[in-house]
């Protein structure tokens, strides 16, 4: 049975208060100016939404190509006189 991570979603409720604190304070602690402005605030949200996927991906693609870079380094040459005896790289 898997059960929800405790970490995962303290950060959740950690975020969502400071990510309140944060918004209300920028509109003088009025929440009738937040709902006026709701749309500039999901505007906002999209784009941090949109630059953390950017940013995930990035970081898998990074973690890929390094990993790719080190099993082809890891082929033997034959133009060379010596070469990798290594055995198959762990997945």
């Amino acid at each position: 049975m898997r059960k929800n991570s405790p970490v995962l979603s303290s950060a959740v409720i950690v975020f969502g208060f400071w990510w309140l604190f944060f918004t209300l304070r920028d509109f003088s602690m009025n929440p009738f100016e937040v709902i006026r402005n709701w749309a500039n605030i999901a505007y906002s949200m999209r784009l941090w939404a949109l630059r953390a996927v950017v940013g995930f991906l990035s970081s898998a693609w990074y973690i890929w190509f390094k990993r790719t870079q080190v099993q082809v380094a890891l082929v033997p040459h034959t133009t060379k006189t010596m070469g990798s005896t290594l055995w198959a790289q762990p997945q």
